[in-house]
């Protein structure tokens, strides 16, 4: 009786630690709104598994506070139209809805921030949440045909392609003449959408569109050809939908920065910029270059009313140079010393 009891318990220990061994590590599949305006106070719902109820979360960088504990709750689902084989037999994952918030200090740097989870089998990282100057706007989302929902410009909107073959509409004015810019930030932050944007005037006539532009992430920009309603359409190119399908889709008539000259500027320096896109101003713009390593930087510039959207510039550790034209003759003084950019 002895020799059986030792046994059963040797047995019961090792299937504990077996189970302990291969419980499942926690997994996060998107972060929704994916950002927010700064000194604003933002909920968000994190799509994860294998947390059992809730775990600990934290976003890293200056100017967020987040609530230190993300908790269970019921997940938004839709069930979308039924899928026919063989693309049923593909693998698809539903996560579940977690809720959490995050307060953002109005002076806190535009840009994203890291955010992660854990539970005691592992953690979970490597995601953004982008911190934003425009007014913004989160999807209601609903069941069903799309409905149009009225936006006023400036704004970025947050939403979600979801369920498979959804399309979402934005509506908004524009005067004739006026240059309207329609940028999607999906891709670049973590999401599996491959966005597509239609515009149609109030006659639903075709005004533009545009699939790839940062990658798989869509940009349009047109001119109003008369005053009036337009809507804007986003859907997958596949007319692919899931949870994950989330973005960040910005329309503006005001300032957006295409290009700038210079491409870039010595670490630490005060650098005027030539900022070239739409409304952009005619004088440079002075920005103080931040004390980092050389490498690619997403710049913000100040501008009037809001800041500008990034623009990637190139930060050098060497003394810079601007061509002064003209100069296609041989340099008879002033050359650079080198090593230089």
């Amino acid at each position: 009786m002895y020799r059986a009891l030792m046994m059963w318990l040797v047995g019961s220990a090792g299937w504990l630690c077996a189970a302990a061994v291969i419980a499942d590590a926690p997994s996060a599949d998107y972060i929704f709104p994916a950002g927010g305006q700064r000194g604003t106070t933002v909920p968000f719902r994190v799509g994860a598994h294998f947390l059992h109820g809730g775990s600990p979360f934290e976003m890293l960088g200056p100017g967020v506070e987040a609530r230190p504990r993300i908790v269970r709750t019921e997940t938004i689902w839709f069930e979308g139209p039924l899928i026919v084989k063989p693309a049923s037999q593909g693998g698809e994952v539903y996560p579940k809805d977690h809720l959490g918030e995050v307060k953002i200090a109005s002076d806190a740097a535009l840009g994203s921030r890291p955010w992660r989870l854990w539970t005691s089998q592992g953690a979970v990282g490597g995601r953004s949440f982008v911190i934003g100057d425009l007014p913004e706007i989160v999807e209601q989302e609903i069941d069903g045909r799309p409905i149009p929902t009225r936006v006023d410009l400036p704004v970025t909107i947050n939403g979600r392609i979801f369920p498979r073959e959804d399309i979402d509409i934005w509506e908004f004015e524009a005067r004739a003449g006026q240059s309207v810019t329609c940028a999607v930030l999906a891709s670049r932050i973590g999401s599996p959408l491959d966005s597509r944007l239609l515009l149609y005037d109030s006659q639903s006539r075709l005004v533009a569109e545009n699939t790839d532009y940062f990658g798989s992430d869509s940009l349009l920009r047109f001119q109003a050809p008369a005053d009036g309603t337009y809507r804007l359409h986003i859907h997958d190119t596949s007319y692919r939908g899931l949870q994950p399908f989330i973005y960040r889709l910005t329309v503006t008539a005001g300032p957006y920065v295409d290009h700038v000259y210079p491409l870039g500027g010595q670490v630490g320096t005060a650098v005027d910029f030539e900022l070239i896109g739409q409304q952009t101003p005619d004088k440079r713009v002075s920005v103080t270059l931040p004390e980092q390593g050389a490498g690619l930087f997403a710049q913000y510039f100040p501008l009037p009313e809001y800041a500008s959207n990034p623009v990637q510039i190139d930060l050098s550790n060497l003394p810079e140079h601007l061509e002064v034209e003209p100069n296609d003759d041989t340099p008879t003084a002033g050359a650079a010393i080198l090593p230089a950019v």
